[in-house]
């Protein structure tokens, strides 16, 4: 089953945001209401075109490289502006990325591999118990993005060129646990680390 994605904005969602960022919400004109609106629905017709063309493909792709199956008909994929970053559950994509499609591709499909792990939630722990026996020096997070960037490493190769894939390493230089997750795929090899996910989620 490959799942409908669905973007969606909700003000009350992004809210939320808004108030654990600000002591006192900034307050917007008229004109900057309607700028935002504008952007924010332009955006939306953005993803959907993009993932009209492109999405089935990575979906199937994802599924393929995980040994996962999506579990869910829907996901909804929220659009907020008031974010540090973007996250898998509920599956939330930052509006800063609303001028380059190839990153809010990208961005998306990396929260897409965690997602498919959510969804098969009661797989994953034997793998995990292996990785955080195997890096017990290393952060939390490069132990989360192992799989998530060998993953995507070799989606990278196989739909969209090694381009895109230097591309995203050298955006995570800056992040100290994804730099190290990007590191160790390079060290053990992605399909030897896909093997391994596929051997101990079975």
């Amino acid at each position: 089953m490959i799942p409908e994605i669905e973007f969606i904005y909700s003000f009350i969602y992004d809210g939320a945001f808004m108030t654990v960022k600000y002591k006192k919400w900034p307050e917007y004109s008229k004109a900057e209401i309607k700028k935002f609106k504008k952007d924010m629905n332009k955006y939306l017709k953005d993803l959907e075109k993009m993932w009209k063309k492109e999405g089935r493909q990575i979906l199937q792709k994802i599924q393929t490289v995980s040994g996962f199956s999506w579990k869910e008909k829907k996901i909804k994929v929220y659009i907020a502006s008031e974010i540090p970053h973007s996250f898998s559950d509920p599956l939330t994509l930052n509006f800063k990325y609303r001028k380059d499609m190839k990153i809010s591709r990208d961005v998306l499909t990396h929260e897409l591999l965690h997602q498919i792990q959510i969804q098969n939630e009661k797989k994953i722990n034997k793998y995990y118990d292996q990785i955080y026996k195997n890096y017990k020096k290393e952060l939390r997070v490069t132990k989360s993005h192992i799989f998530v960037h060998a993953a995507h490493k070799k989606i990278y190769l196989e739909l969209s060129g090694e381009d895109r894939l230097k591309i995203d390493i050298k955006k995570c230089q800056k992040w100290p646990g994804y730099k190290r997750a990007w590191e160790i795929v390079e060290e053990e090899g992605y399909e030897n680390i896909l093997n391994e996910f596929k051997k101990l989620t079975k």
